[in-house]
C-alpha cells in the first residue's frame, strides 16, 4: 500500500493497534484534537507517544509502528515523507538511544534516520551515530 498524505491518519487508522481508539478519544472526548488537525499535528500526539510507549514496554505491536513508519519512509508522497523524517524521526532521534530504535529500520528508514541525524548534528565524522 502506498501511502498518501490525504489518506495518512485514515490509513494509520485502519492499520495500526490503538492508533484510531487514542485519535478518536482526543478528537471527541479530550478536544485535544480537532478533525481538521493535520498529519503533522495527529502523528505528534497520537502516533509518538504510542510507539514510545511500545518501544519501552518492547510489546509486539511495537513492530507493527516501525512497518509502518517504513511505508511512510518509502512512499512517493513528499508530505508523507515529511511527517516521517521531521514528526516522527526527530522524535525518536531527541528520545531514544540509536540502538533502541535502529534495529527496528527498514532499508528506507535507515535512509531517514542517517539524514536526521546528520541533519540534527548527531553523528561523528566517520558517520556513525554518537550515541549508542
Amino acid at each position: 500500500m502506498m501511502l498518501k498524505y490525504e489518506t495518512l491518519i485514515q490509513d494509520a487508522c485502519n492499520t495500526l493497534p490503538n492508533f484510531k481508539n487514542v485519535y478518536i478519544s482526543m478528537t471527541n472526548e479530550g478536544k485535544i484534537l480537532s478533525l481538521e488537525d493535520g498529519s503533522h499535528i495527529v502523528f505528534g500526539l497520537v502516533f509518538n507517544p504510542l510507539i514510545t510507549e511500545f518501544i519501552q514496554k518492547d510489546t509486539s505491536e511495537k513492530k507493527q509502528y516501525f512497518d509502518f513508519l517504513e511505508q511512510m519512509a518509502s512512499s512517493d508522497d513528499i508530505s508523507v515523507g515529511e511527517i516521517c523524517d521531521f514528526t516522527i524521526m526527530e522524535y525518536l532521534c531527541s528520545k531514544f538511544k540509536d540502538s533502541d530504535i535502529y534495529p527496528y529500520f527498514g532499508e528506507n528508514t535507515k535512509k531517514s534516520f542517517f539524514a536526521i541525524r546528520q541533519y540534527i548534528g548527531d553523528r561523528n565524522s566517520d558517520g556513525s551515530p554518537k550515541y549508542s
